[in-house]
């Protein structure tokens, strides 16, 4: 994932079309060791479940 930001709040869950998509960018981040971004408001591993 070339050009990625993990090191600063940089993305939040409008920034992505589909939920898959704010996946990768949660995992590739480090999940919940360092959910950066806070993609997962209610730490289940699951990123931006509004986008379902």
């Amino acid at each position: 994932m070339n050009g990625v930001i993990c090191s600063i709040n940089a993305y939040d869950c409008s920034d992505f079309e589909t939920q898959k998509e704010a996946q990768g960018i949660y995992e590739h981040c480090g999940g919940t060791n360092n959910d950066i971004h806070k993609l997962d408001s209610d730490n289940d591993r699951i990123a931006c479940e509004s986008l379902f």
